[in-house]
């Protein structure tokens, strides 16, 4: 018999560790592991004090302002992933002097966590 399983991310501390206990009754079902699993690291990722998760935003410059496809890469700490967006078009905004608006950035990738650039070079 095939079942499927939901977990609704954005909960509180009870209603996490009630769903966690709930997905742990399942533990014949591969399924429950792996979702115990990220339910674990995605409640791992909170900020314990502000309940805010960090993520990696990368925005584009608008094309009328540089001469070649340019990106601004940036961490922020967030309630979900369109607060995300928003901090980091102001952020981007501000670094350029706010000469540029910050929905003129348009969002190329938005992760959860703060990624490392291992390709990065000057």
């Amino acid at each position: 018999m095939n079942k499927k399983l939901t977990m609704t991310l954005n909960i509180d501390e009870a209603e996490f560790k009630r769903q966690r206990e709930w997905l742990y009754r399942f533990s014949g079902v591969d399924e429950a592991e792996g979702l115990i699993n990220l339910c674990d690291a995605i409640h791992d990722s909170l900020d314990p004090v502000t309940g805010l998760r960090p993520f990696t935003v990368i925005l584009r410059y608008p094309e009328e302002m540089t001469e070649h496809p340019e990106t601004y890469t940036t961490y922020v700490s967030a309630g979900d992933y369109k607060e995300a967006i928003e901090i980091a078009r102001r952020g981007a905004a501000e670094d350029n002097d706010n000469v540029i608006a910050p929905d003129e950035f348009d969002v190329v990738a938005v992760f959860s966590g703060q990624l490392e650039d291992l390709n990065f070079s000057w």
